[in-house]
């Protein structure tokens, strides 16, 4: 019987093919969402495919929210976003900017539906970057604490 080897290197490199793996995934799912938008229209997005992308990139980008900050430099400057007003500020002008894109864009602009919009991709953005600052702000409460 052969002894199982524990190597980090090959846990790595396992780790580095399931993300291509996952990223080819999402490229086929992303094609296929693609063709189905060219030849059917905006019924793609009722698409039970489309949700499972959508899933699924949350999923990972809310996993992987604790991978980058766990690592992140504690020596590096401050930067625009690290105050939350600013955060929020953001948050707020990437809706108006997509309010603005979804006003001109559409063909028969519905004003609520404009807004709506705008509200729903200004929380979108608000929830990860919160969940990000708090995590970052309670790494950096701890270190003071040490």
């Amino acid at each position: 019987m052969m002894k199982r080897m524990k190597d980090e290197r090959l846990e790595l490199q396992t780790l580095k093919n399931i993300r291509v793996a996952y990223i080819v995934l999402m490229l086929g799912v992303l094609l296929i969402l693609v063709k189905q938008f060219t030849e059917v229209g905006t019924d793609v997005f009722t698409s039970p495919l489309f949700f499972v992308m959508i899933i699924s990139n949350a999923v990972f980008t809310f996993k992987n929210i604790g991978v980058s900050i766990d690592y992140e430099s504690t020596n590096k400057k401050k930067s625009f976003l690290d105050s939350y007003p600013n955060l929020i500020g953001m948050c707020v002008i990437l809706a108006i900017v997509f309010g603005v894109l979804n006003w001109i864009l559409t063909t028969e602009p519905i004003l609520w539906e404009v807004v709506l919009s705008s509200t729903i991709f200004s929380v979108c953005f608000l929830i990860p970057f919160t969940i990000a600052y708090r995590k970052k702000k309670r790494m950096q409460d701890q270190d003071l604490d040490d």
